[in-house]
C-alpha cells in the first residue's frame, strides 16, 4: 500500500496524488500538497467515450454559467431587423457633416473602455446591434439625431462639432481691428 512521501498517510485514508518532485515523482497526499506546491501531474479522469462526453459537459456548464444562448424567435427577429436596416439604409450626411472627424473611433474607443460589447450597448439604448455596428464603421443612417445624442450621454463623450457663435453683419471684431489700416477703414465707411 502507498502512502504519502512527507506525512506517510496511508492512501486508504487519505486521496493521493503525483507530483514532480526534485527527486522524482511522488505521491502526496492534499494537504502535503498544499504545503509543499510542487507540480501536479493530471491523468485521464476516464477511459470510455460517455463518461469523458459527461466530463466535457459539466466543464462546459462550469465555465460558462452565465451564456444563455438565444431562442429561435430572438434569432429570426434580430435576422429580420437587420435584413431590413440594410434593404432601407440612407445616410444622413448633413448629420454626419455637424460630427467631428473620425467619430466612429471615439465611440468604439468609449464603448470599449466601458468593456461593453455591440451587442451590450445596442441593448442598453434600445436599439438594434446593427446600428451601432454601422455607426462604428463610420457611417450614420437616416434620423439618427436621437441615436447620437443617446450615445454621447451613455458613454460620456462628445462627438457633435461646437458651433461657433453667428455674428451680425454690423458687429464689430476688434481682433480684426488692430491690423485694419487708416485707409482700410476708409474703405468700410464708405461701404
Amino acid at each position: 500500500m502507498e502512502s504519502c512521501y512527507k506525512c506517510e498517510v496511508p492512501e486508504n485514508r487519505a486521496f493521493l496524488f503525483e507530483v514532480v518532485h526534485p527527486e522524482g515523482i511522488k505521491k502526496v497526499c492534499r494537504k502535503c500538497s498544499f504545503i509543499e506546491n510542487f507540480p501536479m501531474i493530471r491523468k485521464k479522469l476516464a477511459n470510455d467515450e460517455s463518461d469523458r462526453h459527461e466530463i466535457i459537459r459539466t466543464h462546459s456548464k462550469e465555465t460558462q454559467p452565465f451564456v444563455k444562448k438565444p431562442s429561435d424567435e430572438e434569432v429570426s427577429l434580430r435576422n429580420l431587423v437587420e435584413s431590413n436596416f440594410k434593404k432601407n439604409f440612407n445616410e444622413d450626411l448633413s448629420l454626419k457633416n455637424s460630427l467631428v472627424d473620425n467619430f466612429h473611433w471615439i465611440v468604439m474607443r468609449a464603448r470599449r473602455m466601458k468593456h461593453l460589447t455591440q451587442a451590450h450597448l445596442a441593448k442598453e439604448l434600445k436599439e438594434p446591434e446593427i446600428t451601432i455596428q454601422t455607426i462604428e464603421k463610420g457611417f450614420i443612417p437616416e434620423k439618427s439625431k436621437e441615436l447620437i445624442t443617446k450615445l454621447e450621454i451613455y458613454l460620456g463623450i462628445n462627438i457633435r462639432k461646437k458651433k461657433e457663435p453667428l455674428r451680425k453683419k454690423d458687429e464689430i471684431d476688434f481682433d480684426t481691428l488692430k491690423y485694419l489700416s487708416a485707409a482700410d477703414l476708409e474703405e468700410m465707411e464708405e461701404k
